[in-house]
């Protein structure tokens, strides 16, 4: 009798286990989480990231001298592929856009380290870029 018990307890759990891989096998979830330092001596502001996997642009609050910002990106629900860019505008109006992926799905889980090295007389940004 104790065997029996164990044998449907045992079937239980693999049914959950089974019932949960395949809500995740069709429900991916995308999970981005974006990590900028900035390595200058002045302060960064105006940064934003633009994607068709979020509902609007995402403004990236200003980033002290020699200071780290981290955030995780919420994604729009009926995102399915897309890209997805850092955009801002230089000191004579020019927009700047780096790629932080060219290409995604749905269901794609990574963290972007972005390092801002260094930014010029125009307000030209060297970023470097890690996935």
């Amino acid at each position: 009798m104790r065997k029996h018990k164990f044998i449907y307890y045992l079937m239980i759990v693999v049914i959950f286990i089974l019932i949960f891989l395949v809500y995740n096998f069709f429900n991916p979830k995308t999970n981005i989480k974006i990590f900028i330092k900035n390595n200058t001596l002045v302060k960064i502001s105006g940064l934003k990231i633009k994607s068709n996997a979020l509902a609007k642009d995402v403004e990236i609050a200003d980033i002290s001298k020699e200071s780290n910002y981290k955030t995780n990106l919420i994604i729009s629900k009926s995102f399915e592929e897309g890209n997805m860019v850092l955009y801002y505008f230089d000191k004579k109006g020019n927009k700047q856009e780096k790629y932080l992926l060219g290409y995604f799905e749905k269901g794609y889980n990574k963290n972007i380290n972005i390092t801002i090295n260094s930014i010029n007389d125009n307000g030209i940004l060297s970023i470097t870029i890690k996935k």
